[in-house]
This record gives structure tokens, sequence and C-alpha cells, in this order.
């Protein structure tokens, strides 16, 4: 999966605050999404910070500004 964005739970492992206010319709359909039916990889920018993490069996991969992988 590569998106633009995350979904609204995983907010918490990339910023070291709690979340707060409400989450985007984007994140939260993310959110369903990933629910529904969970990639072995999740690829995504927005919050313009590198990590890597596995999460319920999903590697989520968060690109830093013009920071870039290849995909096989």
């Amino acid at each position: 999966m590569v998106t633009h964005d995350c979904p609204w739970f995983f907010y918490n492992n990339i910023h070291s605050y709690k979340r707060f206010g409400n989450a985007s319709r984007t994140a939260n359909a993310f959110e369903e999404m990933f629910h529904i039916h969970k990639p072995e990889r999740w690829i995504f920018g927005h919050h313009h910070t590198s990590i890597r993490e596995v999460v319920q069996g999903c590697e989520f991969i968060c690109l830093a500004e013009l920071e870039y992988i290849d995909v096989d």
C-alpha cells in the first residue's frame, strides 16, 4: 500500500505526543481499510519523518521529506 498518510491509530507511533483532536477523514478511512485488509507493507509520507515499524504484521514505512525507497 502506498499512500500520502497512514491509519489514525499509527499516529501515536510517529509522534511523541498522544493523539489530539479528531482524525482526518482520510486517516479514519485508512484505519477502516486496515481492519478489513492488512497489507504486508504500508508506505507513506505526510509527517516528514523517517520511521520503519511493524504493527500487527504490517511494516509501516514513513518517509521523511525527499527520502525515497525502491520497491521491488
